[in-house]
């Protein structure tokens, strides 16, 4: 969360840990601290976690620690020249992938959705988040789910609202034999971000790209106007680990931080109209 933090020299630390029952710490410019702070950039339950264990403050009704989701869904922060809230980006990473679903024809059946893990090797065509593999946390029962180009707005919110809370999620929306789009919850990629890295050729995502500069409709430079537009959307401050956070647990509606945001989300688009004219609308939910 602390970036570039300088050291003083002068025996002003922070602990990790309550007293006696921990042996890290670190040294921090408390001026560059107070910056961080007094910009929003952290809060002093941020610093209140650091220094006291989970085990010390796990009555969070009563004390001061508390990951509110609701603080980071209205915090803003400046994109061309605009302030804009996390909602408000929200929405625009939404309109990114709506533009691009627009271009393909309303009655084609072949648009879906696949999520896979990242890995340190890349992106791995075996590894779908129903495997359980490393870096993510919830239990998965559901790896993909089918993209209605007439009416896309439950499917594109869903696949952000899940890469949202499990960042190292990969996603490739997958026209027929092509891949209309690989994305996270940063960035749009290209052909060459699934070829890099050090998984073999055959365990690669399968299908070609459907952007070409040979194609008059889905041209490559289009598809980097896109890119530029969504990687606007989020930056790596703005993703938090968000199923740490705890909303829930002063809410009697919810037993856990995945319902309570998916919630917020589909209330939020809802009260929009994104989702007008859609009898009982939702977020597909992958744990079921």
């Amino acid at each position: 969360m602390l970036y570039s933090l300088a050291s003083t020299h002068d025996g002003k630390v922070i602990k990790l840990g309550p007293e006696g029952k921990t042996s890290v710490s670190f040294e921090v410019d408390y001026d560059i601290l107070q910056y961080f702070i007094d910009s929003g950039m952290m809060t002093s339950n941020a610093l209140y976690t650091w220094q006291y264990s989970h085990l010390y403050v796990n009555n969070r009704r009563t004390s001061n620690y508390f990951n509110d989701f609701n603080l980071i869904w209205n915090s803003e922060r400046e994109i061309d020249g605009e302030m804009t809230s996390f909602a408000e980006r929200f929405e625009k990473a939404y309109n990114v992938i709506d533009d691009i679903i627009k271009m393909v024809p309303k009655d084609d059946t072949n648009l879906k959705v696949e999520f896979y893990a990242r890995t340190e090797g890349g992106i791995d065509k075996n590894l779908p988040i129903t495997g359980k593999p490393d870096g993510i946390h919830t239990d998965f029962k559901v790896s993909e789910f089918s993209i209605d180009p007439s009416n896309p707005a439950e499917a594109i919110i869903s696949m952000l609202f899940w890469m949202m809370m499990e960042p190292n999620i990969f996603s490739v929306v997958k026209w027929g034999g092509e891949n209309l789009i690989y994305l996270d919850i940063y960035n749009l990629f290209g052909q060459d971000h699934v070829q890099s890295g050090t998984i073999a050729p055959e365990n690669r995502i399968n299908g070609l790209f459907a952007w070409t500069d040979g194609d008059p409709t889905f041209l490559t430079t289009k598809y980097n106007e896109f890119k530029e537009r969504f990687a606007k959307c989020f930056e790596f401050g703005d993703i938090m680990h968000f199923l740490g956070f705890h909303n829930h647990e002063l809410d009697p509606r919810f037993n856990n931080i995945i319902d309570y945001i998916m919630d917020k989300v589909l209330v939020h688009f809802i009260s929009i109209g994104t989702l007008k004219g859609i009898s009982n609308p939702k977020i597909f939910d992958l744990r079921a």
